[in-house]
């Protein structure tokens, strides 16, 4: 009915990936990657602008020593 290679070289062909698709998915990762780290940055500058930073960081900082502290005795 069919010719077995040339149904496996057309699938074989359907799964080959040209260099112009590689290249099409290393930029859009790259550039999902790049909007990732640029959120990432814009949320570390927030807290560190943020007065509050400092209290909440103290505040968790002697929540998890009371913590430890009550349930050694």
């Amino acid at each position: 009915m069919f010719n077995k290679a040339a149904l496996a070289a057309f699938f074989y062909w359907r799964l080959m990936m040209t260099q112009f698709q590689r290249k099409r998915i290393k930029e859009e990762i790259d550039r999902q990657n790049a909007m990732v780290d640029a959120s990432a940055d814009s949320l570390l500058d927030k807290l560190r602008a943020s007065k509050w930073t400092g209290a909440i960081l103290l505040a968790a900082a002697m929540a998890i020593v009371i913590v430890v502290l009550w349930s050694l005795f």
